[in-house]
């Protein structure tokens, strides 16, 4: 898969997020950055240890809509440390893609702590 393909179906989910369910567009959302432990067994590929959650495997990222409960993209990624510049460029990138549908709609974005980093907030 290339990187212009893993683009592509970025722009597909965030297609069908801003097109299915909402009519009008909502005046605001309020979208959910968080990741999860995806546990691996053996010896596959690209798993790495997470010593928080003292387990190996891969870590995605989630954005969430919270009014809804819907997801707006998943990030399939190694479970190694979070880099600040990895999330924030997903993250401006979908928010990009959404003001394409919603221009006018007000987005917060809520995350756990580490997300409140000032190396994440820059360019935000």
């Amino acid at each position: 898969m290339t990187k212009r393909d893993v683009e592509n179906l970025l722009d597909y989910n965030i297609e069908i997020y801003c097109t299915h369910g909402y009519s009008p567009p909502p005046r605001k959302i309020l979208l959910d950055i968080d990741e999860t432990i995806c546990k691996t067994y053996g010896d596959q590929q690209g798993s790495l240890c997470n010593g928080y959650d003292k387990a190996s495997g891969f870590r995605p990222l989630h954005i969430n809509d919270i009014d809804r409960g819907s997801v707006v993209v998943e990030k399939m990624r190694l479970a190694g440390t979070l880099r600040d510049k990895e999330v924030r460029h997903l993250v401006i990138l979908v928010l990009k893609k959404i003001r394409k549908f919603w221009p006018n709609t007000q987005i917060k974005i809520r995350g756990d702590s580490h997300y409140a980093r000032p190396n994440f907030l820059v360019g935000m």
